[in-house]
């Protein structure tokens, strides 16, 4: 850690990676998130939360709050769907932060998710087909930090998923009209039995 301050000035006004932080706070002109980091002080993954100041219109500060994260990845990494679908996490560049597989110097475009990238960019959310070495569903939504969260699945498992329901609505169905006839059975004959009686009087 530099304690000089002449030099720490130098390289803050040559934007030197030390001093990122700050400049991309002030370059957002609001709250952002950076980036997560290995911090080794600590030896921990972490994110920080950077924020500019400003007091009448003039930058007076930036601060910022470091965070652990662990939590975050782990709930990422925790998602499941079907048998074989999972989640990862993206930055605002479409570089991954957190996936199974691939690390932060990967993007969308470099392991082949073109479709998603080039949608990505227009919609807050949506779903796309990416053509792999099999078919995959990806649903997609952008978080208020400015990642985006990506869940992944084949589409033979969700197709598989959505014939599921279907028999289990099929079959919920056939027990309802089973059940409907039988009580429309038993209704037709309560009813039907005093008409029958009352006709065979009269007659």
């Amino acid at each position: 850690m530099h304690t000089d301050p002449k030099e720490e000035f130098e390289l803050y006004k040559n934007k030197d990676a030390l001093w990122q932080w700050y400049h991309d706070a002030v370059d957002a002109g609001e709250g952002t998130w950076l980036t997560p980091y290995y911090d080794d002080i600590i030896q921990k993954e972490c994110i920080s939360y950077v924020r500019p100041i400003f007091v009448d219109g003039v930058l007076s500060a930036v601060v910022g709050l470091d965070i652990e994260f662990t939590d975050f990845s782990d709930m990422v990494n925790e998602v499941k769907l079907y048998d074989t679908g999972y989640a990862f996490l993206i930055d605002e560049n479409n570089n991954f932060i957190v996936d199974n597989q691939y690390t932060m110097k990967d993007s969308l475009e470099s392991v082949g998710f073109t479709n998603l990238s080039q949608v990505i960019q227009n919609d807050q959310s949506g779903i796309v087909i990416e053509n792999l070495e099999d078919d995959r569903y990806m649903a997609y939504a952008k978080l208020i930090n400015g990642f985006t969260f990506v869940t992944v699945a084949k589409e033979s498992e969700v197709i598989s998923g959505i014939e599921k329901v279907n028999r289990s609505t099929k079959a919920v169905a056939a027990g309802i009209l089973v059940v409907t006839v039988f009580i429309s059975l038993l209704l037709g004959k309560s009813i039907s039995k005093p008409i029958v009686k009352i006709v065979a009087d009269m007659r």
